[in-house]
């Protein structure tokens, strides 16, 4: 892949001197996320992964009956070593070796020549029933590269080949991005044999917050290190953590030039600066910022309810109302206020279902009259058709009548009381096909038969909503004994 700027080939040679992971944050690892052990049902103790040992279970067998997997796992400490010992129930016949293909993310933090580099590593391992769980294997899926003198965010990625199709585990499009070729054409590898993806020619979207989100703040490893550039600018690791919130989105705001963002690290409005992040990308964080110094100069109070005032001022931008007015951003009674203008577009939006249900009715009735239209174009073929048919009356051994239908009135008022697609996908077009309808005392349909001309063979028969009724096997076994007038008036024909 060809470089065509300074800032990327300066990441390029900055990348060789990524350190790689030590033991101790390996071992951090393996202690941060919980152990696997999947055990039958019945069994009350197993074995510790870590060191071994025995381990007691306690859980409500009559809570997995029925149920594949158990629906709530049981998490545990291990009294020998003190690892957390995630325990999964199977069912007593479940016969499946493999149980779980386990797999976490966790995150290294390093200064690399004045660039904040978060790396995302990405461990999986296998547990199993009968023998022991494998070892843990550690893979770089991707590195976050930020400097305060630069805006975006640039990313280098070095997935397993296995995780390009298994987007799932991949918090970025990495799969959409080709291999990295050397002058020969073969693929390139790193020294542990993973596949290169160099993407620090395109700015990737990390998942959105509230969706599946790998790189969380709380898994960072203990040593991170924070570049002295982004400390002057208030950043710390303190802080990364009391935001709880992308670290990488936390350093690209920062660098985006923007005063705002300064003066609420130093405002200490954490939280703000969260949701801030985020509307950032919508387009709406100016504005959010300008309600907030409105309520600081009137000394109004928004923790009284934060997450209100916020659902406040957003509701506010989405109406159109001036943000600038005090009136607005800084209401005597929030709640009130929020309620009232929650009530006010609750409103409009159930006028405006209203009137997309209204023009859906509409298109529906259209195309309903067309349907008609065509069906009574029709009617004339099918009379034509199948005219010799018409006086067909079979009686059942369970009071019922079976007769054939002869207009379209009757098709579209079959479809309509058996709710079934006899009218709508227009049976009476068929010309192999004869379409009757077993009725009782008071001519109400009961089941619908279509029976092949041809080969007087009966090819479905259903009752309402394509069910079968509890007059089924005498309809079937009248139908059966009299397929031969129908032969017979074909021959006649």
């Amino acid at each position: 892949m060809k470089r065509i700027s300074k800032v990327q080939k300066e990441i390029e040679v900055l990348a060789k001197r990524v350190p790689q992971l030590s033991e101790e944050q390996k071992e951090w690892a393996r202690r941060n996320f919980n152990y696997y052990r999947v055990v039958r049902q019945g069994t009350t103790e197993t074995r510790c992964p870590d060191c071994k040992g025995n381990v007691s279970i306690y859980h409500n067998e009559g809570g997995h009956k029925g149920s594949k997997w158990c629906k709530d796992d049981n998490t545990i400490i291990c009294p020998h070593c003190g690892a957390k010992v995630q325990v999964r129930i199977l069912p007593a016949d479940y016969k499946v070796g493999i149980n779980k293909h386990q797999e976490d993310f966790f995150q290294v933090m390093n200064v690399i020549g004045g660039w904040q580099v978060t790396r995302l590593i990405y461990m999986q391992r296998y547990c199993y029933i009968r023998k022991e769980n494998t070892p843990w294997g550690y893979y770089e899926v991707c590195q976050a590269w930020n400097h305060p003198a630069y805006k975006q965010t640039y990313f280098r990625s070095f997935p397993k080949k296995g995780m390009l199709m298994h987007h799932p585990f991949n918090p970025y499009k990495l799969y959409d991005f080709p291999l990295k070729k050397d002058e020969q054409g073969n693929y390139l590898k790193d020294e542990n044999g993973n596949y290169i993806i160099d993407c620090v020619l395109s700015k990737l979207e990390p998942r959105r917050a509230g969706r599946a989100n790998y790189f969380s703040t709380d898994t960072i490893y203990p040593g991170a290190r924070i570049s002295p550039a982004f400390k002057q600018r208030g950043i710390t690791m303190q802080l990364v953590k009391t935001i709880g919130h992308n670290a990488m989105w936390l350093f690209e705001s920062v660098s985006q030039g923007k005063p705002m963002y300064e003066t609420l690290l130093k405002a200490k409005e954490y939280k703000l600066f969260k949701e801030l992040a985020d509307e950032w990308r919508r387009g709406n964080a100016d504005k959010l910022f300008s309600a907030w110094k409105i309520c600081q100069r009137r000394h109004y109070d928004i923790h009284q309810n934060l997450s209100e005032w916020y659902d406040l001022v957003s509701m506010l931008i989405d109406e159109g109302k001036d943000i600038r007015n005090p009136h607005y951003v800084c209401p005597a009674d929030l709640h009130a206020a929020h309620q009232a203008l929650l009530d006010a577009k609750n409103r409009r939006e159930e006028r405006e279902r209203e009137r997309l249900r209204r023009e859906w009715d509409e298109q529906e009735r259209q195309r309903a009259e067309e349907a008609m239209k065509d069906a009574i174009k029709a009617e004339a073929d099918y009379i034509k058709n199948h005219r010799q048919y018409f006086d067909i009356s079979i009686p059942t051994s369970n009071g019922l009548t079976i007769v054939v239908l002869k207009t379209i009135e009757e098709f579209k008022n079959e479809g309509s009381t058996l709710n079934h697609c006899v009218f709508r996908m227009g049976y009476y077009r068929r010309v192999n096909s004869l379409i009757l309808s077993a009725r009782d005392a008071d001519n109400n349909p009961i089941e619908t038969i279509e029976v092949d001309i041809p080969s007087l063979t009966i090819k479905q028969c259903y009752g309402q909503h394509d069910t079968f009724t509890p007059q089924h096997k005498g309809i079937m076994e009248a139908m059966t004994a009299n397929l031969w007038q129908i032969g017979q008036r074909r021959l006649n024909a």
